[in-house]
């Protein structure tokens, strides 16, 4: 059995607020969603069995005008959900994420390490593979921050 599977970060997002944690509802920009409508048509060219997208708005306007021409819903899992980095928009936001990258077991606040989002990404393509075997399968979402 192989499952193919589709991934696609998604479209430009407005920017987090400068000192305040990320929010779940971060929408896309007017830019992101004409980039949406326009990838939309090569999408679906894979005919996709199913189009699974992280439960992030940014990423479920990404994914919704592929779904809609394809005439497939939007199924969202927890676990494609971005990185949980703990980390706060901040001036030295980039050095914090250096840091991160250089200790992958390393935790800030109540975000995960990139070991746990390393893990939790593996056992979504997993269930990906089982829950749809010999088909395509788009993922919208991204593992780093936008």
């Amino acid at each position: 059995m192989t499952t193919r599977i589709v991934l696609v970060r998604h479209a430009q997002s407005v920017p987090p607020w400068f000192g305040v944690p990320d929010d779940d509802q971060r929408p896309l920009t007017p830019a992101g969603v004409e980039a949406a409508k326009s990838l939309a048509g090569r999408l679906t060219a894979y005919g996709p069995a199913a189009v699974l997208s992280s439960p992030q708005l940014r990423a479920v306007q990404t994914v919704t005008p592929a779904a809609d021409a394809l005439g497939l819903a939007v199924t969202t899992w927890p676990e494609l959900r971005e990185w949980e980095s703990g980390l706060v928009p901040s001036a030295d936001w980039e050095a914090r994420y250096a840091r991160s990258w250089a200790h992958p077991g390393s935790v800030h606040g109540a975000g995960e390490s990139l070991d746990a989002l390393t893990s939790r990404a593996g056992k979504a393509l997993a269930r990906m593979a089982e829950e749809y075997p010999d088909v395509t399968v788009r993922w919208w979402g991204r593992t780093g921050r936008s």
